[in-house]
C-alpha cells in the first residue's frame, strides 16, 4: 500500500463490493488485481479484459467528512460532532461536487466512476434526489455508479447493499 494505507483500504473495500455486484448484475468475472495508475484508484480483471475503477466517498458535507476521517485518523484536536441542517440537499451538493471534480480528470478507456454515500438511505430514497443530481458532461469515464448502504455497515464490514448506474452505457 501507499503512503496512506487507510485510504487505499477503503476504496479497495468498496471497489471489492461494487464488483461483487458488478458480476453478478453482468455477468462477469473481475477479480482484484493490482491498485491502479494514477488517477485510478483500482484495476480489476478477467478473461473479457480489464475493469479500471475511480472510487470516491460522499459526506453529507465537510464537517462529516472530517469528522469521519478524524475518527479513523485520531488527533488531539479531532472534531467532535457534525450536523446538517437539510441532509438531502447537502449531500445531492456533495454528490454533484464529487462527480464535477472526478469528471475533469481523463481516464483510460473503460474506466467507471464508483461514488460511495457515506450517508446511509436505501435505493429508492436516493432515486428520489437523482433528478437534483447534476451530472457533468461530456465525461471521460465509461459509467458512474452510485451506491449505498441501508444501515451503517455491518459488522462483516460488507458496503453497498445497493448499486445505480447513474451515467454511462457500461
Amino acid at each position: 500500500m501507499g503512503k496512506d494505507a487507510l485510504k487505499e483500504g477503503i476504496e479497495k473495500q468498496i471497489g471489492d463490493a461494487f464488483v461483487s455486484w458488478f458480476n453478478i448484475a453482468q455477468g462477469t468475472s473481475y477479480r482484484f488485481e493490482r491498485r491502479g495508475d494514477e488517477p485510478l484508484d483500482l484495476l480489476y480483471r478477467s478473461e473479457a479484459g480489464s475493469l479500471p475503477i475511480q472510487v470516491t466517498v460522499v459526506y453529507e458535507n465537510q464537517a462529516f467528512a472530517a469528522l469521519t476521517w478524524h475518527t479513523m485518523r485520531p488527533k488531539a484536536k479531532a472534531r467532535r460532532f457534525a450536523f446538517t441542517r437539510d441532509p438531502d440537499n447537502e449531500l445531492v451538493e456533495s454528490l454533484t461536487h464529487r462527480l464535477r471534480a472526478k469528471a475533469r480528470m481523463v481516464y483510460p478507456v473503460g474506466s467507471i466512476l464508483v461514488a460511495y454515500l457515506a450517508m446511509p438511505m436505501t435505493q429508492l430514497e436516493f432515486e428520489g434526489l437523482l433528478p437534483r443530481v447534476r451530472i457533468p458532461s461530456p465525461i471521460t469515464l465509461s459509467a458512474i455508479y452510485v451506491g449505498g448502504t441501508t444501515s451503517a455497515p455491518h459488522e462483516s464490514g460488507d458496503l453497498g447493499d445497493w448499486w445505480l448506474r447513474i451515467a454511462g452505457a457500461a
